[in-house]
């Protein structure tokens, strides 16, 4: 087996095996506290994750990325990520009582204390992380995330049940990083690690990850705005609610994307290297990834108040019409899932810079205009502003590549068809048994035994690309 698909192996593995701890955490820590302990800590470790972007500032991409490197590099690699990541530490403790009285939570600085200790030792953990993934050695790279996971929500619980309340989850949070620090500093530690920062040749460091960094900074706020906004107008009860709601939407999403992101940026930049037709590979790409991901939103959005129950308790239901709303939004988003790794191909990373700078005013406007009409309003404004990002994506595509719009409109309204045809038997069923008053596992088991089988003879029966593509798939697999 090839070093490359070993690699895309470990690296599919361990994303499963996160996610499966990830939903795990989610669902104990959902049962144990309530939503205002959950949305008390949101808002806190959402002002924390936004910086955290910057804590390598490009480090880690230029040790991946440079052809060649050597002891005086990973020292300047080194030195930047503990000049940037020590001085954010120190930034978050001077604004950590302004932040307390801003948002109303007399707890915010003890959780600033905890979740900025993460700060001081980033240095050490993310230069040899980057080193192993230079490496490819992905096997240890899935040993130091899995066990790290485990420790993070081993201890968060344990931190909870001795009553620990919100603390538990920074504690928690925490005690991963530190075990992500000994172990690539011990064990797994990489051969070219240094351990003496140098503070010279950093700006070709920095300049390399800079539109990197900022992209995801971009992108992190965006994702986090809600939390931001409604904690500040609103309340922490709010915060955990609208937070659950968007949690098991972006969990759902990430899942499906889980395989797909680690082949789509190889698979265009080699349609592009042989001289074929990316604008027919994108068409392509967003028919085939659409039909699995549009009908597991459409039931998900459906049977969002049984899941709900079922994972995280009866002390969610507020969170279910929210969420019911946020898969509509997830649904188109994903209509141009294939963009970053699409203008990366193109080599015209700044697009994605621009896409994200774009989105988070907009998030911002509609959590302060709309939250006066609700959490559900919010939502909606939420979809509004991903139809129109979705429809000025489609004409930049056509700008850059001539995107035939015709083709592509005719490839979603397939999924479309495709989408409507899978959520009907889960629609009928809540129509014949209701879904507020039945029981929520009998729900869940039914649709989870029944839609797998239906959703393949939905392909078959529209003649759907994917279903070939998965007959060939599986094929090729039984022969590796």
């Amino acid at each position: 087996m090839s070093k490359v698909k070993q690699a895309i192996i470990n690296a599919s593995i361990t994303s499963v095996l996160l996610q499966g701890i990830a939903l795990c955490s989610a669902i104990a820590v959902a049962r144990l506290l309530t939503p205002e302990q959950i949305g008390t800590y949101a808002v806190v470790a959402a002002l924390v994750m936004i910086l955290s972007e910057f804590k390598a500032l490009g480090a880690g991409v230029y040790l991946v990325r440079e052809e060649q490197i050597d002891c005086s590099s990973v020292r300047s690699a080194l030195g930047l990520t503990l000049l940037m990541s020590w001085l954010l530490a120190v930034l978050i403790l001077l604004l950590a009582f302004p932040i307390a009285r801003y948002y109303r939570i007399e707890e915010a600085p003890l959780l600033l204390l905890i979740l900025s200790s993460t700060f001081v030792i980033t240095p050490y953990v993310s230069i040899p992380y980057a080193l192993l993934v230079r490496a490819m050695d992905f096997a240890a790279l899935r040993t130091i995330k899995l066990v790290s996971a485990l420790v993070s929500f081993v201890a968060t619980i344990i931190g909870i049940v001795w009553g620990l309340s919100f603390y538990a989850l920074a504690l928690g949070y925490a005690l991963g990083f530190a075990t992500q620090l000994l172990l690539l500093n011990m064990p797994y530690r990489p051969a070219q690690m240094q351990y003496r920062p140098k503070f010279r040749q950093m700006q070709g460091i920095a300049s390399m990850g800079l539109l990197t960094t900022a992209a995801e900074f971009l992108k992190r706020a965006s994702q986090v705005m809600p939390d931001l906004v409604i904690g500040r107008v609103g309340s922490t009860f709010e915060v955990g609610i609208f937070s659950r709601g968007q949690g098991f939407v972006q969990f759902l999403s990430d899942g499906l994307r889980m395989g797909v992101g680690i082949v789509s940026l190889p698979y265009l930049a080699e349609i592009k290297r042989s001289g074929g037709d990316l604008a027919a590979a994108y068409i392509r790409g967003s028919a085939l990834f659409n039909a699995l991901a549009w009908p597991v939103l459409a039931v998900a959005a459906l049977t969002s108040l049984p899941v709900i129950r079922v994972l995280f308790g009866e002390q969610w239901d507020a969170a279910a019409p929210i969420a019911k709303v946020l898969m509509a939004y997830a649904g188109l988003k994903t209509v141009h899932f294939q963009f970053h790794s699409f203008v990366i191909a193109l080599g015209n990373p700044k697009l994605t810079l621009l896409r994200e700078g774009l989105n988070v005013p907009a998030m911002a406007l509609v959590c302060i205009l709309l939250y006066p009409y609700g959490m559900v309003t919010i939502a909606l404004g939420f979809v509004v502003v991903a139809c129109l990002e979705a429809c000025l994506l489609t004409l930049l595509l056509r700008q850059l590549t001539g995107l035939d719009i015709q083709r592509f409109c005719i490839a979603l309204l397939h999924n479309l068809a495709m989408t409507v045809l899978c959520a009907l038997p889960c629609w009928l069923f809540s129509i014949y048994y209701d879904f507020q008053q039945g029981k929520p596992l009998l729900i869940v088991g039914c649709l989870a035994l029944v839609m797998p089988l239906w959703w393949l003879f939905c392909l078959k029966f529209l003649r759907h690309p994917l279903y070939s593509q998965l007959w060939s798939s599986r094929k090729a697999i039984a022969e590796c």
